[in-house]
Parts: C-alpha cells; sequence; structure tokens
C-alpha cells in the first residue's frame, strides 16, 4: 500500500509544477500584450523577460522534484516485485505438487472404483482371492498418499486419501468375512 507521506509528496510535487506553469503562462501572456513604444515599457518588457527565465528555471526544478518523486514510487514498486515473482514461483511449484497428487487421488479412486465393480461382479459367486491383495494394495496407496499429502501441508487432500483408505479397508474386512471358510460343526 502506499504510505500516505510519499504518495502526498508525489501530489504536492506535480500540484508545484501545476501552479508553476500557470504563473508562467500568465506571465508570458501579459509579456506578449506588452507594447514597446516607449522607454518605460521596454523597461517594464525586460523586468517581465528576466521574470519569465525566472520562472522557467523554477518550472525545471519543479518537474525535476516530481521526476525525484516519480523515480521514488517507481523504486517502491520495484522493491515489491522480487517478493511478487517469489511468490509467484512458490505458487507454481505448490501447483505442480498439488496437481501430481490430485492426479495419484484420481488415479487410486478409478481404481477403486474398478475393484469395486468387479466385487460387485462376484456377488453370487465366492469373489476371487486376489481382490483382496489388490483391496490392500490399493489402501496402501491410498496411506503413502495420504502421508505425502500431509508432508505437503495439502491437509484436505490427506484426509481425501484417508477416507479413500478407511473405505478400502472396510471393503477389505467385508471381503474377508465372504471368502471365510464356513466353521466346522
Amino acid at each position: 500500500m502506499p504510505r500516505d507521506d510519499q504518495a502526498s509528496e508525489l501530489a504536492a510535487a506535480a500540484e508545484a509544477v501545476e501552479a508553476e506553469l500557470q504563473r508562467f503562462e500568465a506571465a508570458s501572456g501579459a509579456f506578449e500584450k506588452l507594447a514597446l513604444d516607449s522607454q518605460k515599457n521596454l523597461e517594464r518588457a525586460t523586468r517581465a523577460l528576466d521574470e519569465l527565465a525566472g520562472g522557467e528555471q523554477r518550472i525545471i526544478e519543479k518537474v525535476q522534484a516530481l521526476v525525484a518523486s516519480i523515480g521514488t514510487v517507481r523504486d517502491r514498486q520495484m522493491a515489491q516485485v522480487e517478493p511478487i515473482r517469489a511468490k509467484a514461483e512458490a505458487l507454481k511449484a505448490r501447483t505442480v505438487i498439488f496437481q501430481a497428487l490430485e492426479q495419484d487421488l484420481r488415479s487410486l479412486g478409478e481404481a477403486a472404483s474398478e475393484l469395486s465393480a468387479k466385487l460387485k461382479q462376484t456377488q453370487e459367486a465366492a469373489p476371487p482371492p486376489e481382490l483382496e491383495a489388490e483391496l490392500g494394495e490399493l489402501a496402501t496407496r491410498a496411506k503413502d498418499l495420504a502421508e505425502r499429502a500431509k508432508r505437503e501441508d495439502f491437509d484436505d487432500l490427506s484426509r481425501v486419501a484417508d477416507g479413500l483408505r478407511q473405505q478400502l479397508l472396510a471393503l477389505r474386512a467385508k471381503l474377508k468375512l465372504l471368502v471365510k471358510p464356513p466353521a466346522s460343526a
């Protein structure tokens, strides 16, 4: 945010240039109207010309002060560029990490969905034993993903991956009950 003293310094410098320019224009207009037809008028014109030269010098000084104020504003702006650039790079890096984690989660969700569909197809028949191993593998992948997301400070993705892990483990427990051999009498 601009500091009030620097903003007012810039505005004051611009106003000073404008005020000096208005005085110069008024004096210039008066000088042009002077008749050069007597000694008195020639002396007035000479004094007015000297005043105009002084006014021109004052305008140059005021413009230089304005340029210095603009330089200060530019320096302030440039001082903000590096932190913005650094934050933009961090944003880019974090976005890449997030997208990779999100893609892994999406892939894991698709694999879990396919496995769930396989499990539903085998409801009437005994589920193949490899389904339990696949559920365990997916649960392990979900756990690893949750831990990676947590390490990267993406707690929301970590919670989703952990929730998927818990669902997979619950499904695996149900599957174990289905394939459990009947108790002998």
